[in-house]
């Protein structure tokens, strides 16, 4: 800012270009040769949040030029514009990660407005993850297991809204969870109503509650952990459901063998074959997953081969 032309001095001043933002409105345009652009006190305080764009401004020395107008400098090029838009002087650069704390976990970023400020609804859909859902809702497509937006990697301090200053960088993480469930495979074995089924081939040995039943995970103590982060409990688990983060490595316990004494005093051992990723007989048994959408694993009961039943008549 200011008259250039009466120095002899060769001088560049070199402004970073910044896009027009999507639909901004030109508050005011400025081109003028001699290279001056004033501001007054009044308009600086009305650009504080708005957007200030202009091109290279050059001034070379008169006296290289002979025969030249000394009052004008050799090249006349300063143009520009002021903007209302989504890019602000001074504004606030917001990042938001769902289902992770790294720059790969960044699915919005946004330039806001110093003052008050609330998470983006763009923030938001963009995090949500294809059927990730809680139990209530397994398997749509449209997800709705997502956590919201926290201060902190966590997710202990919720994040309602917060005012912004100049010069602050806020970052933001939600995470989506979806729900597990555990189904009977086909050809399964089912639980038969007054049978007792015990952890060995005796009548001494102790009873198995619940054997052949689906588990239920409501009864056990809910933990998770991503990245060596604790992260809450979600308390959507029950019977034949469990419900996880997404990325969360999920490992059910597979039940032990049990036995139940037949009519004839024979004993038969029952046998899970579990996890299975399929209902089908060709279903491939795993370990543990990854869960990444709502998911069905599958457990099949059956009697033991020949070699496995015990007798004690």
């Amino acid at each position: 800012v200011g008259d250039l032309t009466a120095s002899n001095d060769l001088r560049c001043v070199q402004v970073d270009l910044i896009p027009k933002p999507e639909g901004a409105v030109v508050l005011r345009d400025f081109s003028r040769d001699g290279g001056i652009l004033n501001i007054t006190e009044d308009e600086f305080a009305d650009m504080q949040d708005r957007y200030l764009s202009c091109v290279v401004m050059q001034a070379f020395p008169t006296e290289l030029r002979k025969g030249a107008n000394h009052d004008s400098p050799l090249v006349h090029r300063f143009h520009g514009f002021v903007s209302a838009g989504p890019v602000h002087i001074a504004g606030v650069k917001v990042v938001y990660h769902a289902d992770g704390v790294d720059d790969d976990s960044i699915v919005f970023t946004e330039t806001a407005r110093v003052g008050h400020h609330t998470a983006s609804a763009e923030a938001t859909a963009a995090a949500l993850k294809n059927r990730c859902n809680l139990n209530d809702h397994f398997g749509e497509e449209k997800s709705t297991g997502f956590t919201g937006w926290f201060y902190d990697t966590g997710l202990t301090s919720p994040y309602g809204g917060s005012e912004l200053t100049a010069g602050e960088e806020l970052h933001l993480y939600g995470r989506n969870r979806c729900t597990v469930r555990i189904e009977y495979a086909e050809g399964s074995l089912l639980p038969e109503e007054g049978a007792v089924y015990r952890s060995a081939a005796s009548d001494g040995a102790p009873e198995v509650a619940g054997a052949l039943e689906l588990p239920d995970y409501g009864k056990g103590r809910e933990s998770h952990s991503l990245g060596g982060i604790t992260l809450p409990v979600i308390g959507d688990d029950g019977c034949a459901h469990k419900a996880v983060y997404w990325g969360e490595r999920v490992a059910p316990a597979k039940p032990e063998d049990v036995y139940r004494k037949a009519s004839d005093g024979t004993w038969r051992r029952y046998v899970p074959m579990c996890w299975l990723t399929s209902a089908s007989q060709q279903g491939e048994s795993t370990a543990s997953i990854t869960a990444k959408r709502d998911t069905v694993l599958y457990i099949r009961w059956s009697l033991a081969q020949a070699d496995g039943v015990v007798s004690s008549k």
